[in-house]
């Protein structure tokens, strides 16, 4: 359980949720809102993924 807590990933996929959840929320379209959400946290999950291999690359741990 503490590894949830303390690992990025599985907070930055929270954030996600409550971020596309937020902006679905406020989305006009009844019809489009889980598409939508599904489209934004997608799009965020992805590029936490993608900036964290990045850094990865810049300049990760060494052994």
């Amino acid at each position: 359980m503490t590894a949830l807590l303390t690992d990025h990933l599985p907070l930055l996929v929270f954030q996600a949720v409550l971020i596309a959840w937020f902006l679905a929320l406020l989305w006009r379209d009844r019809g489009g809102r889980r598409h939508f959400f599904l489209r934004v946290w997608i799009s965020l999950v992805a590029a936490a993924v993608a900036i964290a291999w990045l850094l990865s690359l810049a300049g990760g741990r060494r052994s």
